[in-house]
């Protein structure tokens, strides 16, 4: 519990209280917020089953009203208004084994903190059951690089006349003329019909 309480208030304090607070304003931040953190996960912590609980461990601001045990954090270390960066709409998930966050309303959840027995003990779907568990599910690996894979292949053949997912056609066969070609008029030019 610690650990994720760890990462979650260090993304709080250092994404969001002001650059030029003093450190000592920053680790009071901090050690408020870990030890009201704590007690409130009381009773409310079960490393074999993560998701329950979940709601009751997220710590969030929706449209600028801010968490309860957050805002008596900022109050009590006396956060002005106007050094106030905590965005208008954030939720920070703090599960066992597992920190997310997301900011903005339709903003996209990003894992800030996972370890691998996360993923040893989460229900996945059927087709992620036969992946080796070397982190094939995210395009992110555990050493912070970026691995990219290419779109899936069109799995049926296209008709002919119409396009296909590759950047070239399957066959001579499928290279055949357009349905309609130009022709001339005394107007300019017209569709005419290629039969």
């Amino acid at each position: 519990m610690k650990t994720e309480i760890e990462q979650a208030v260090k993304y709080l304090s250092q994404g969001y209280l002001p650059k030029n607070y003093s450190r000592d304003k920053v680790e009071q931040f901090e050690l408020l917020l870990s030890t009201a953190l704590e007690r409130r996960f009381e009773g409310h912590w079960d490393p074999s089953r993560p998701h329950v609980g979940n709601a009751f461990r997220a710590v969030s601001i929706n449209a600028g009203r801010c968490d309860s045990l957050l805002q008596s954090v900022i109050t009590e270390i006396g956060l002005a208004k106007s050094d106030n960066h905590f965005p208008a709409d954030l939720c920070i998930w703090i599960d066992p084994h597992c920190v997310s966050y997301k900011v903005g309303e339709y903003g996209i959840a990003q894992n800030l903190y996972c370890d691998e027995r996360s993923l040893e003990i989460l229900d996945l779907p059927v087709y992620f059951k036969g992946l080796s568990n070397n982190r094939a599910r995210s395009p992110y690996g555990t050493n912070g690089t970026v691995s990219y894979t290419s779109p899936p292949a069109p799995t049926q053949q296209s008709s002919p006349g119409t396009l296909s997912m590759s950047a070239t056609l399957s066959s001579p066969q499928q290279q055949r003329s357009p349905p309609f070609q130009a022709g001339r008029s005394s107007l300019g030019y017209q569709l005419v019909s290629a039969q």
